[in-house]
């Protein structure tokens, strides 16, 4: 972007001053600021003009600054397209006309009075760039709390390398406007003076003390979403001022990459050491071993013609439940040898997690830093899960890739391969097919929609996701399952031999505690959903497993068929209120990126709906969190405009408690004894993951459905 301008030889002379003014909600306070501004200019004969660039404000303060226009020199712009204040001071540079560009806060933070001083070191040529200062000597920040000091001074502390002014967080700054002649400004967030400060490198910056004064009408719009995109600015401006920080971060990538290839490769070969118990021929109890036993036994017994759902899948008694196109998937695996298999099982698995993330961080980010930095803060809000799902050698991350791919191809208006993909996940572990009703919700609404007339965005064509396009992601899913559980098998079973695995399947599922006699009713019982969460909490029996865990808490002694219609009760209305979430823009009549985050957001809140009314739900299981987490992350990134700060809060708390309770749910971290006060068996911590994100999400939908803010998401051109 070129923020400058050929001025046309027919116009009026340029002012000398060009002042830009963003705003956002400000009507109580630009009429007393223009009118501030324009005493103070004429009185110090200064010839100017403003330039307002409203996001529109829903409060009509670009038209009470419009209505100044008779008697003042004011321009306005109201954007529709793009949101945040960074982007909104580069738009109004471009229209600048004067030699001098002054930019300054629309909410009268910023004194009027002292522009001519801001203005004249520059105007004089004594400096090529001022800025009002908090920091030096006759500046002060009035009325500050505490905690904002000290988040101030912090942020300046961490931009000090990259220039030696004392407030480089100022948003009153004033500069020639050739220096900017053929930078490309990108900035995110609020910080627009520390990108020109980096990027146009003035020879000469002078300092002004300003009296910086809170707001007195109004809302402040900082919050912890500014403070993330304050960090995200810096990620991307310490290269640009020390170049040698690209190829450090290539190089410290590239050793992350190999140790972790390292470790997992003897992590793999350890763990397969432990399965063949402490010594030769002596069997651990089933706890010490992980799912992958069953997973290679399975495939084991499709190519060896053996029960693979009614008799162990392995020699320490564990059994095979999941759909039988998974146990034929493991027959091919099953050739490689139990250690091969194994070895290529972990590195697979951790491969398919860090290719789901960055499916899901090329939604919300198209530039690498961007996407790297997504990544990075989602795989470790949910390690724990991870390291959950590697440690038990269990399929989840597959389920994983499947279910972003999905979500990735659907963004993409690939409606019938995004439903294949679902229905590859669904037939890999069965809690996936859940998928199919989001869908079929998603195509009701839409064709019940589509009698009324689509909308259109200017400038992008229509926003609509026609019902044709839910009805072939839905024919996509039905294909995957159809394929998968009939066509493949039979061609390579036989149909005799696929009806009869199929029925075991459905039987082992349906009758646990009857049929699958070496699956236990104590591992019926455990895990993390909303039934074991009621069960701990409204039965006072002690735990099956009491070797593991201690009794449960009990705080009432209700019988187990009344703890069990109260959990198919509470999972209606989840699901009902899920549902109603998802009912608000049917046919998206929204900015193509908008809809992308929207359709997001709702794929996270079904992955959390999967895992909490579940009947048997583990910390591996958990790892699906990544979808949720990573999308409210990029949303929250994206969601930049200032009326949308609670959702953003909201979607930023539910993603970092979720690593949070990771966190509580690691003996190593608590301590032994205080993590069986705290968490009573990690029943109680780890329930609350799903149901808090599923929480933060769900409300994010409903405060996105009530805005109806079109284009609210394009706030930065790298975003």
């Amino acid at each position: 972007m070129n923020p400058t301008r050929k001025d046309d030889a027919t116009s009026p002379a340029p002012p000398v001053l060009s002042v830009v003014i963003p705003t956002y909600c400000e009507r109580d306070n630009i009429g007393l600021l223009i009118e501030r501004l324009n005493n103070h200019l004429k009185e110090a004969s200064l010839a100017y003009e403003v330039i307002v660039v409203d996001d529109a404000s829903p409060d009509g303060t670009a038209d009470t600054a419009r209505s100044l226009g008779d008697r003042y020199p004011v321009r306005v712009i109201r954007r529709h397209e793009e949101r945040g204040l960074a982007t909104a001071v580069l738009r109004g540079i471009e229209e600048c006309r004067g030699y001098l560009v002054v930019v300054m806060d629309g909410d009268l933070s910023h004194p009027p009075e002292r522009v001519a001083d801001i203005a004249g070191p520059v105007l004089e040529g004594r400096a090529d760039m001022t800025i009002g200062s908090r920091y030096i000597a006759g500046g002060e920040a009035r009325n500050w709390p505490w905690l904002r000091r000290v988040i101030s001074k912090t942020a300046i502390r961490l931009a000090s390398p990259l220039t030696p002014v004392k407030d480089p967080m100022s948003g009153f700054f004033c500069i020639r406007r050739d220096l900017l002649q053929g930078l490309d400004l990108n900035p995110l967030g609020y910080k627009i003076a520390l990108e020109i400060l980096v990027k146009a490198s003035p020879q000469r910056v002078l300092e002004i003390p300003i009296c910086f004064a809170d707001r007195r009408l109004g809302k402040s719009k900082f919050g912890p979403a500014e403070m993330f995109l304050y960090l995200r600015h810096l990620q991307r401006l310490y290269p640009v001022r020390f170049s040698w920080l690209r190829k450090a971060a290539a190089l410290v990538k590239a050793l992350i990459i190999l140790l972790i290839l390292l470790e997992l490769v003897f992590y793999s070969i350890k763990n397969i050491d432990d399965m063949n118990g402490p010594e030769a021929g002596q069997p651990k109890s089933i706890e010490d071993y992980n799912d992958f036993n069953a997973f290679f036994g399975a495939g084991e017994g499709i190519l060896k013609g053996k029960d693979i759902y009614f008799t162990p899948t392995s020699p320490e008694g564990r059994h095979f439940i999941y759909p039988p196109a998974f146990a034929l998937y493991m027959s091919a695996v099953a050739g490689l040898g139990l250690r091969g298999a194994a070895v290529y099982w972990y590195l697979v698995s951790l491969l398919m997690v860090i290719a789901s993330a960055f499916l899901l961080a090329g939604i919300f980010a198209r530039d690498r830093a961007g996407r790297s930095a997504l990544v990075l803060i989602g795989i470790l809000i949910v390690s724990r899960f991870i390291c959950s799902d590697l440690n038990n050698g269990n399929a989840n991350a597959h389920v994983l890739l499947f279910l972003c791919l999905g979500l990735w191809l659907l963004v993409k208006r690939r409606g019938f391969a995004g439903g294949f993909s679902f229905g590859i996940a669904a037939m890999t572990k069965v809690t996936p097919i859940i998928f199919l009703g989001y869908f079929a919700w998603k195509l009701l609404l839409t064709w019940s929609a589509s009698k009324r007339p689509a909308l259109e965005t200017a400038g992008s064509g229509p926003t609509v996701l026609p019902a044709r396009f839910w009805t072939s992601t839905l024919c996509g899913m039905i294909a995957a399952l159809v394929l998968l559980s009939a066509v493949v098998p039979t061609m390579v079973l036989g149909v005799k031999k696929n009806y009869s695995l199929h029925r075991d399947f459905a039987e082992s599922m349906i009758f646990p505690y009857a049929r699958a006699s070496g699956y236990p009713e104590k591992y019926w019982d455990s895990g993390f959903s909303l039934k074991v969460f009621l069960l701990h909490y409204l039965t006072s029996s002690s735990s099956t497993d009491s070797k593991k865990r201690p009794p449960r808490i009990g705080l009432a002694d209700w019988p187990r068929e009344t703890v069990w219609r109260l959990y198919l009760m509470i999972s209606l209305i989840i699901i009902g209120i899920s549902l109603f979430s998802w009912r608000g823009d049917p046919i998206h009549r929204v900015a193509p990126d908008r809809r992308a985050f929207i359709l997001s957001l709702e794929v996270g809140t079904v992955a959390a709906v999967m895992l909490l009314i579940s009947p048997l739900t583990r910390k591996a299981h958990m790892i699906v969190l990544l979808i949720p987490v990573i999308a409210s992350l990029g949303v929250a990134w994206r969601a930049n405009a200032p009326g949308f700060r609670r959702m953003r809060n909201i979607l930023i708390s539910g993603a970092l408690v979720v690593g949070v309770i990771g966190l509580g749910a690691t003996r190593g971290i608590l301590g032994r004894e205080l993590f069986d006060i705290l968490v009573d068996g990690r029943h109680t911590i780890l329930f609350w993951a799903p149901m808090l994100i599923w929480i933060s999400c769900t409300t994010a939908l409903f405060l996105l459905g009530r805005e109806e803010k079109p284009g609210l998401y394009a706030g930065g051109k790298s975003a």
